[in-house]
C-alpha cells in the first residue's frame, strides 16, 4: 500500500540516499526511491525532489545516476 499522508511522502524524499541508489540500483536488493507513484500522480514533482537533493548539499554530478533514472520527466 502506498502512503497518502503528504508529510510522510515528503519524508521519503528527505531520506533518499543518492550515492547508495547510484551504486546499487541494478542489483536485486538495490536501493530504490519508491517515489514513482507519487511523481506520476502529481503528489510531488521531479523538480521538488531535485531541489530537495540540492538543498541537502548534493552536487548534480554526485547524483547523476538518480537524475538519469528516477527524475527523468516523461515527454
Amino acid at each position: 500500500m502506498f502512503e497518502t499522508n503528504l508529510k510522510k511522502i515528503l519524508r521519503l524524499v528527505e531520506n533518499i540516499q543518492p550515492s547508495t541508489y547510484g551504486n546499487t540500483r541494478n542489483f536485486q536488493d538495490g536501493a530504490v526511491t519508491r517515489l514513482s507513484p507519487y511523481i506520476s500522480r502529481g503528489n510531488i514533482t521531479t523538480n521538488h525532489v531535485f531541489t530537495s537533493l540540492l538543498n541537502r548539499g548534493f552536487n548534480p554530478w554526485e547524483i547523476e545516476r538518480l537524475i538519469q533514472v528516477a527524475l527523468i520527466i516523461p515527454l
